[in-house]
């Protein structure tokens, strides 16, 4: 067996001793349109969990201007022995009952890595599962991922038909992906051939500070430029600023640049999207859109919180949690308001499973976390090594002598963190809004 951290250890699935500790999560969201008088109800997500305070069900509801019922979705999980996440099962409310709808199903290999991902969607005329896609992983010696491979379900023969492989290069001595290949399967000559690359490069911090796409073009036989977006941060590596371009006329076109307001402990306060006025040149002065987060600061920390990813707060907000707990999202479009978010937080007791106590004793701070995550206690530590890695075991952030960790590039969902000094380590799971 490969010696790296694996999700297994992350989810603190040794169970050398177990403690109850209290939680507050988010049971609740309800989402208002603003834009109307009077403001109504526009839809409400609720969720629960089990006593490891991992999700069990997701509703979401979306109602009419007069309250009336328009749509409802639902998503159950389910849970292997060692913790990790097995299947999801999504839903539809029709005609007064829940139908399903498609279902995702997670394999894991002897590291606990996801191996295969398989989903299905309902046959609803056969009240039968019927096969969809699947990804296969594969891992290099190190625990990086690979290469994926895609297969689509052939019915009429019952076989799976490859349909595209994903290729990783990592920077040297980071493991930082550096380029991601996506090939087709062209099945005439059962052989891959290129479609599009991504092209990723990173600060000294390991900031990801530019991200080129691009495709191939058959005709020519070249590699040609489509889009890229370009990340700025300041002096405590979070994200300030973001452009987007395309490709035209073989130069590159500015699109959209978000800019992010800060407050003192790094939480986004206001973040404004502005479009590119290509005929003058020039950057709107008025944003189209704008975000605006509200926190409260409870007598609870951040680490005692639970707010799930499908809220995708940071769609909205942009936002992060250290010792502020968000309560509202506000966002307006054209200067008028357009949506509020409303946050519920319940008491739960959680059960806390506490790994081997010679581990480091650091705290890691907030998580969930929206951007950036802290650590404290390393005074006494030598040469510290901070390591972040999705289910798939793939390391994302490598990071040396640093107390905070910018997350911001990550999207929403679980992920992995491995802290390692000389005079020992500490591994556990995060949660990235």
């Amino acid at each position: 067996m490969k010696t790296k951290i694996t999700l297994l250890v992350a989810l603190s699935v040794l169970f050398f001793s177990k403690a109850q500790t209290t939680k507050h999560a988010v049971t609740q969201v309800d989402v208002y349109d603003t834009s109307t008088t009077p403001e109504y109800v526009k839809n409400t997500k609720t969720f629960s969990y089990d006593s490891y305070g991992q999700e069990l069900e997701y509703i979401s509801t979306n109602f009419d201007s007069s309250g009336a019922i328009t749509m409802q979705q639902k998503t159950e999980y389910s849970y292997n022995s060692n913790n990790l996440l097995s299947q999801k099962v999504y839903y539809n409310y029709v005609s007064g009952s829940w139908v399903n709808s498609y279902k995702e199903v997670y394999t894991y290999n002897p590291d606990n890595e996801i191996s295969i991902l398989e989903s299905s969607y309902w046959d609803t005329a056969n009240s039968v599962w019927v096969a969809n896609l699947k990804d296969e992983f594969f891992y290099n010696t190190d625990g990086t991922l690979d290469y994926t491979i895609k297969y689509s379900y052939d019915a009429a023969n019952s076989v799976w038909v490859i349909a595209q492989k994903k290729v990783y290069t990592y920077v040297s001595s980071t493991n930082l992906v550096s380029l991601e290949e996506t090939f087709a399967w062209d099945t005439a000559t059962s052989t891959y051939f290129a479609v599009t690359r991504k092209n990723y490069t990173y600060d000294s911090n390991y900031n990801n500070t530019l991200e080129i796409f691009e495709y191939f073009d058959t005709s020519s036989s070249l590699w040609v430029n489509s889009s890229k977006t370009s990340n700025a941060f300041d002096a405590n590596d979070d994200l300030i600023e973001t452009i987007s371009y395309y490709w035209q006329n073989n130069a590159w076109v500015p699109g959209i640049k978000s800019i992010y307001t800060r407050n003192s402990v790094g939480s986004v306060t206001l973040s404004e999207a502005y479009n590119y006025d290509s005929v003058a040149q020039t950057w709107m002065t008025t944003p189209n859109d704008r975000n605006i987060p509200t926190y409260s600061n409870p007598s609870i920390s951040a680490t005692e919180l639970i707010i799930p990813g499908e809220i995708s707060i940071n769609n909205y907000a942009y936002g992060q949690l250290f010792n502020e707990k968000l309560d509202v999202v506000s966002k307006e479009f054209n200067n008028s308001p357009y949506e509020r978010r409303e946050l519920t937080y319940t008491q739960i007791n959680v059960t806390a499973n506490v790994a081997n106590v010679s581990e480091l004793d650091l705290s890691i701070y907030p998580n969930p976390v929206l951007n950036a995550l802290h650590i404290q206690g390393v005074e006494n530590l030598t040469n510290l090594k901070v390591k972040i890695y999705d289910i798939k075991g793939q390391l994302l952030i490598s990071k040396e002598n640093k107390t905070t960790i910018n997350l911001e590039s990550l999207s929403s969902g679980y992920y992995v963190y491995r802290l390692e000094a000389k005079e020992g380590y500490k591994t556990g799971k995060i949660i990235k809004l």
